[in-house]
């Protein structure tokens, strides 16, 4: 766990509270391991990575990085120095859903892997790449395309006709169309028609929709009996909240 102690650099300490290692003063911040490397970021607002020993072993230089994941990591960098302040705090999520929107705050995107070898070079091609997940990750390009990449930068597939994509999980990724959500394979087919109300993000086979959670051959698993659903499937359960009366 990374601890501050007043006046004192960043440290990491084990559960006996011991610490393992200190960080360089100049960095403010840190996040969690993920594939032996965690974020970090200067004091200049510049984000890198450091190993399990504390060495900086990816120089802090971009203005975002996400985790990683299968061995890469989402990269950002301003497009103009002269641009003031910082990505959005609210991480990816928050970015996505101003992408989505067709919002474009002028970033470059590209991707990583665990060495800081640029698999894809900072560009305006992207206005958002999603964290990686089993390999790939989805993207929004400057021209309106949406769609998936791979661990070596290639799109798998791409289309126009997508109004939102949401994030690749375990070989799927749900589309919008129309208003209504449905599901894409990971060659960009589609397996389930756009008729859902929600994007369909599946958790341990389910998914949860207007008509009940569902599995992908879109037959009911358990029927619409709860006002909410504040967690999905994790393992054999999931948190909801029972109607009253």
């Amino acid at each position: 766990a990374c601890v501050v102690e007043k006046d004192k650099p960043l440290a990491f300490i084990n559960k006996n509270w011991e610490t393992v290692f200190t960080l360089p003063a100049t960095i403010e911040s840190a996040g969690i391991f993920s594939g032996n490397l965690c974020r970090v970021e200067d004091n200049q607002k510049k984000c890198g990575f450091i190993d399990a020993t504390g060495k900086i072993v990816i120089q802090p230089q971009y203005d975002f990085v996400s985790s990683f994941n299968s061995g890469r990591a989402v990269v950002a960098v301003f497009a103009s120095k002269e641009t003031p302040g910082r990505l959005h705090s609210g991480g990816l999520s928050q970015i996505y859903e101003q992408r989505q929107s067709g919002g474009d705050d002028g970033m470059l995107w590209g991707v990583i892997d665990t060495k800081g070898n640029e698999i894809i070079k900072p560009t305006d091609k992207y206005i958002w790449i999603c964290r990686f997940s089993n390999g790939m990750a989805t993207f929004i390009s400057k021209d309106k395309k949406s769609g998936c990449i791979d661990a070596e930068g290639k799109e798998i597939f791409a289309g126009r006709d997508y109004s939102r994509i949401g994030y690749y999980k375990d070989g799927f990724v749900s589309f919008e169309r129309g208003g209504k959500w449905g599901l894409l394979n990971n060659k960009g087919e589609e397996i389930i028609r756009t008729k859902y109300n929600v994007p369909l993000q599946f958790f341990n086979g389910l998914a949860l929709t207007q008509i009940g959670f569902i599995n992908q051959k879109e037959e009911v698993i358990i029927k619409p009996a709860f006002v909410d659903v504040s967690m999905p499937f994790v393992g054999e359960c999931a948190a909801v909240t029972a109607a009253v009366g």
